[in-house]
């Protein structure tokens, strides 16, 4: 199955309709990286981003990948780096995974709380 071409938007389309009902063998790992969207933050709060000042600033990357194959399985991009944004992450993957792999394995964090957070108040298991 070949990748649609370098369109960022057409690849999104394209993981998200294929990326289903992944079965996980051993463990998966959440991770979160900062980036920013047009300006850095200090810009936006200065007031010097004219053009889309509703959407530039920071942003948090959330990322799942299963650790044996190193499939990127589900991410999420949020302005914030909290349990909000984390269980928006869980619920993702759980469309993502099959049924009887959501809670069969070893979750791999940096030990941000917000994971704790989101798998309690998401999946009701500690």
């Amino acid at each position: 199955m070949k990748a649609p071409p370098c369109d960022s938007i057409a690849r999104c389309f394209f993981v998200n309709q294929k990326v289903r009902d992944v079965r996980i063998e051993d463990s998966i790992q959440y991770d979160e990286f900062w980036s920013f969207v047009y300006a850095k933050h200090k810009a936006t709060e200065a007031g010097k981003v004219e053009r889309l000042p509703e959407v530039a600033g920071s942003v948090w990357t959330f990322v799942v990948l299963d650790t044996t194959s190193k499939l990127l399985l589900s991410w999420v991009v949020r302005k914030y780096r909290n349990s909000v944004s984390a269980i928006a992450l869980f619920k993702d993957l759980r469309n993502r995974i099959e049924e009887t792999s959501m809670h069969r394995h070893t979750i791999c964090t940096d030990k941000l709380e917000a994971y704790q957070i989101a798998r309690i108040e998401y999946s009701g298991t500690q």
